[in-house]
């Protein structure tokens, strides 16, 4: 994604959390309904949700690790059923490494698995790979501290559309 289609993703998340939309919207229950059993956690926030996968998706590059494709074209299957009430944002992560900045590396590697996971959703979900924009954490790890193994992942933002 090139830095004004990041700016625009930011913007238009912005507007999305100014709109104030209510949590219990019913595009967002469908979805929790929808992915109940699936290979990922479902955090519900005030105006999204946000899901997260409970292993690492990647290798230590952007090769997709074990069984994970198969958990993103389960969910993507999923999320294909949400119809056009929903949008979605892949966000890639890298690994809580010490010693490393976040620099262009961390930036591109987690950029990189955003748009390969991205394209696994789509495709499973029968939905244009246009309905799941990319964008990066800049090297901030999804969760710090932990195994640097489970970093090396995406997770998706789901809010009304």
């Amino acid at each position: 994604m090139w830095p004004d289609q990041h700016r625009d993703l930011a913007r238009r998340l912005a507007e999305l959390d100014r709109a104030g939309q209510d949590p219990g919207a019913p595009a967002l229950g469908a979805v929790v309904r929808a992915l109940d059993g699936a290979p990922v956690a479902v955090e519900q926030l005030s105006d999204r949700l946000v899901l997260t996968f409970p292993v690492g998706l990647f290798d230590g590059s952007v090769r997709f690790a074990g069984d994970a494709r198969a958990r993103l074209r389960e969910v993507g299957t999923r999320l294909g059923a949400a119809g056009t009430t929903v949008r979605f944002v892949v966000v890639g992560h890298t690994a809580d490494v010490t010693g490393t900045t976040g620099g262009e590396d961390d930036r591109g590697i987690g950029l990189r698995r955003a748009e390969a996971a991205a394209h696994e959703l789509a495709e499973a979900g029968s939905r244009p790979l246009s309905d799941f924009p990319t964008t990066t954490t800049d090297g901030r790890p999804v969760r710090p501290g932990d195994d640097p193994a489970v970093n090396r992942t995406v997770s998706v933002v789901v809010q009304q559309a």
